[in-house]
């Protein structure tokens, strides 16, 4: 009897054994899937890239969670990005990207993105200079808008006295305190979802802003 009980627990040790072996094996298995899985998306992103299908590269690299992904995926995510918001006349949007990318890195696309660096540089610069000028131009024609107002109210007599107030609304971002979308967005970044909503929400206040 004490035999075949002694049988009996090392037949159950052995199942619970052959059990927790099976479980080790499918993990295993599992794991070499999933990395197979996202190596052959990471993969897709670098041919998307070459074939300039820059939106597809970065859906592609998006697609990779971070524990599955090399040492370079990070930056390969804002190269792809920053080609597709240079390729869409972007400046703003791909001088942000380009920043995202150390000076110093080395990996896939490393000559690529040394190359480009200036260039898109110089084209946010541009974008910068011009963007001023535009702030100027609209300010001074606010300004004009705003002195022909106060003329034909002083020179109407049978008007009311009454000055419009132009000073600057109350705003919870301080928004009129800023001459370009991209500092305000980045001041406000964590109560915006990303820069275009932020910029949107930019223009309207100073387009919709009553002198």
């Amino acid at each position: 009897m004490a035999e075949r009980n002694k049988l009996s627990g090392r037949c159950i040790l052995a199942a619970v054994a052959g059990v927790i072996l099976l479980l080790c094996l499918w993990g295993v298995i599992n794991e070499k899937n999933e990395r197979d899985k996202y190596l052959a998306e990471y993969e897709k992103g670098i041919e998307y890239i070459n074939s300039g299908n820059y939106l597809k590269a970065s859906v592609a690299f998006d697609n990779i969670p971070d524990e599955y992904g090399c040492e370079d995926l990070e930056y390969l995510r804002a190269y792809a990005n920053c080609l597709y918001y240079n390729n869409e006349d972007s400046p703003s949007g791909a001088h942000r990207y380009m920043e995202k990318i150390p000076e110093d890195y080395s990996g896939a696309f490393a000559d690529e993105i040394k190359a480009l660096r200036p260039e898109i540089d110089k084209k946010y610069s541009d974008y910068c200079a011009q963007e001023e000028i535009l702030e100027r131009q609209y300010r001074e024609s606010k300004r004009k808008e705003q002195q022909e107002q106060t003329t034909t109210t002083a020179s109407s007599s049978n008007k009311s006295s009454y000055k419009p107030n132009y000073n600057y609304p109350e705003d919870e971002y301080n928004v009129y305190d800023y001459y370009d979308p991209e500092d305000f967005y980045y001041d406000y970044e964590d109560d915006f979802w990303d820069y275009e909503d932020a910029e949107d929400y930019y223009d309207e206040a100073w387009y919709d802003f009553d002198y």
